[in-house]
């Protein structure tokens, strides 16, 4: 079981599979061996069978919120929402204190365009859980998403507080910057500038200095982190928004250009993309 468990964390599905099949021979009632056996195969995208295996789990423990929460995960990748709405709930039912279960279903409820109801579990869950590191982490990216600037920086001070990297400090500066506080950004990122393995927080000081004029500083910088960190999302974006501005369109389009290979989907490479794409 724990082997199971450990290889299902790394994401080595097919053994973690054959490790729950081996206790699921001795002990075929085994729930937790169930559950690590439909996660697994799941992540081999074999979902009729993870759901079955599930279906299977809730006859044999029809009160145990963890398979149903299991199942709505499996439902939400095969793209059930309805399906994985009812699951969620009915994980709460048997578990009010699911923080989890909350979480997923006001994220659910968010991309459904429900913010209402989406809010209220939001706020059930920090009730519970007010150090929750999840649930701070969607309300806070759902208060900047309404422009609900003030009320957001509580929360985005204790994913600060409560991640276990410099994730969390991360964040916290961007929404400083986003809420016109570069100061107060510049506070945070000196906190774990230091020791800035990737130079994620130099590129934020970077692109801070740059709009404050400070624009050979921050291409030095940006240029060191370059150097070293050859992906960095921010920083080849950074060098593209720099190149632009110099009036060289075919550098902008080429940092560009290398920033969408590392991550295609950032909504910030996309626009980026049009940007210097509409450059003549």
């Amino acid at each position: 079981m724990r082997s199971g468990a450990a290889l299902l964390a790394i994401g080595d599905y097919d053994t973690a599979a054959s490790e729950a099949r081996g206790v699921l021979a001795a002990d075929r009632f085994n729930l937790d061996a169930q559950l690590i056996l439909a996660s697994a195969l799941s992540g081999v995208r074999r979902f009729a069978d993870a759901e079955e295996r599930l279906q299977a789990a809730i006859a044999t423990a029809p009160q145990d919120p963890r398979v149903y929460k299991a199942l709505s995960t499996v439902q939400l990748r095969r793209g059930n929402a309805k399906a994985a709405e009812a699951s969620l709930i009915q994980t709460i039912k048997l578990d009010p204190a699911a923080t989890d279960a909350r979480v997923s279903l006001a994220q659910l409820y968010l991309q459904m365009g429900r913010a209402a109801d989406g809010e209220k579990q939001l706020r059930d869950a920090l009730a519970i859980a007010p150090d929750d590191l999840e649930a701070n982490k969607t309300y806070a990216s759902y208060l900047v998403s309404t422009n609900d600037c003030a009320d957001a920086e509580k929360y985005w001070q204790t994913v600060a507080a409560k991640s276990p990297d410099d994730s969390g400090y991360l964040s916290l500066a961007d929404y400083y910057v986003w809420s016109g506080r570069p100061d107060d950004a510049l506070r945070v990122l000196s906190k774990v500038a230091a020791k800035d393995q990737g130079g994620a927080a130099r590129v934020r000081v970077a692109s801070i200095l740059y709009d404050r004029g400070e624009r050979s500083k921050a291409a030095e910088m940006v240029d060191e982190v370059l150097t070293h960190d050859q992906s960095s999302l921010n920083g080849l974006l950074l060098k593209a928004r720099i190149s632009l501005d110099n009036g060289d369109a075919a550098a902008a389009r080429d940092y560009t250009h290398r920033a969408a290979e590392v991550d295609p989907d950032a909504p910030a490479v996309r626009e980026m993309l049009a940007h210097v794409n509409a450059q003549p």
